[in-house]
C-alpha cells in the first residue's frame, strides 16, 4: 500500500489529508493532536497548566528541527496518555468535592 500526503491542506502546517489509495480510505493526519483529542487527554486539566507550556514547547521545538513526525488522531491519542490516569483521578475528585459543597455538604470542611 502506498500513502501519500494529498494537496488538500486545511491549513498551514496543522493537518493534511492522508490518501491510503484504496478507494475511500483516508485519513488525516498533523503536527498537533485535534481538539477533543486534547480535550480527553490527561493534559486537560481545565486550564493551561505548566506541563501543558513544557509539552507544548517541546513539539513545537521538533517541529521547528524537523524532527517531528505527522500523526493521526489514534496515534496522538496514544501519545497524550501518558497523564491520563493521574488527571482523571484529580479531575474526579475535585469534581465530587465541588458536588458536595455545592448541595451544601461541609464534611470536609472542619473548623479549628
Amino acid at each position: 500500500m502506498s500513502t501519500q500526503v494529498c494537496p488538500n491542506i486545511s491549513s498551514p502546517c496543522r493537518l493534511a489529508h492522508l490518501c491510503a489509495g484504496k478507494g475511500d480510505q483516508d485519513g488525516h493526519i498533523s503536527w498537533w493532536p485535534k481538539f477533543n483529542t486534547w480535550k480527553q487527554s490527561g493534559y486537560n486539566v481545565g486550564y493551561w497548566s505548566k506541563d501543558c507550556e513544557t509539552w507544548y514547547q517541546n513539539r513545537l521545538q521538533k517541529i521547528r528541527e524537523g524532527t517531528a513526525e505527522l500523526h493521526n488522531a489514534s496515534t496522538w491519542r496514544g501519545k497524550l496518555k501518558e497523564k491520563a490516569g493521574h488527571t482523571a483521578t484529580f479531575v474526579n475528585a475535585t469534581n465530587e468535592l465541588a458536588d458536595m459543597v455545592l448541595r451544601g455538604n461541609t464534611e470536609y470542611w472542619i473548623e479549628s
